[in-house]
């Protein structure tokens, strides 16, 4: 790496003038706050270690005084654990604000299954801050391979497009409190599992209909105590239109 260090010992002032390092998140933990490194796991960084800059100040006795920024860059990419599953996500950045009573992570980015994540975390660390809060948007992602990771299901098809932002106080996704919205285009919808018994009822009212392909589902949503709640499901097929709630 490469960089400087401004070290004012009469106001106890740690300055960091874009320090350009490459660093493997559990490895630089362990030297730091080994205590810590579970936090840091699941983010397995594939080929070179991320590309870190960081640049702020900080005094080494009071974090009321910690400033400091930090982004992180890998084409390569990571394998990141979420909800028991491994995603492969390739060519990752994010920027990252560490302060007193927060710490943010902005412009969060990354590829996988064909389309593009991007996201924002703002997290309290104080005990009794205000809950965390998060955005995720999906741009174009395969849903028939995100579908097959988290279901095993293998015939789902489309295009995936999602956005969705919610607060929570912890990683529990039954306490998630959000709202977004998605849709998927370019497929069959009713080959998704929770979909497909609608052509088993469309067939009862016009024969044939059932099968008739579904290629696009819209809805907005809402996430509570763990339940997604809908008022606007609308799945369009050839020379039909369905719409729902539920």
């Amino acid at each position: 790496g490469e960089g400087s260090i401004t070290y004012d010992s009469i106001n106890n002032g740690l300055y960091l003038h874009d320090l350009r390092i490459r660093l493997n998140p559990v490895e630089t933990m362990m030297m730091i706050e080994p205590e810590w490194v579970g936090e840091v796991s699941p983010y397995r960084f594939k080929g070179p270690p991320p590309l870190v800059t960081v640049r702020g100040s900080a005094s080494p006795h009071s974090a009321e005084r910690t400033n400091i920024s930090v982004s992180v860059e890998s084409k390569s990419g990571m394998d990141y654990d979420f909800a028991g599953k491994t995603l492969p996500l390739d060519e990752v950045s994010a920027q990252l604000q560490f302060t007193p009573h927060r710490v943010q992570l902005n412009s969060v980015s990354g590829r996988l299954f064909g389309g593009k994540i991007d996201g924002n975390v703002d997290i309290s660390v104080k005990p009794d801050g205000a809950p965390h809060k998060a955005s995720l948007y999906i741009t174009d992602m395969d849903f028939a391979a995100l579908s097959r990771l988290y279901t095993g299901y293998e015939d789902s098809k489309g295009r995936l497009n999602c956005s969705f932002l919610w607060k929570g106080d912890d990683d529990n996704g039954r306490k998630v409190d959000g709202a977004g919205q998605l849709s998927i285009t370019d497929g069959n919808v009713f080959v998704i599992p929770f979909l497909g018994p609608l052509s088993t009822l469309l067939n009862a009212v016009v024969p044939g209909l059932g099968v008739s392909k579904a290629h696009k589902a819209t809805a907005s949503f809402t996430v509570k105590d763990g339940i997604f709640n809908t008022r606007n499901l609308q799945v369009d097929g050839t020379g039909f239109t369905l719409r729902g709630h539920g």
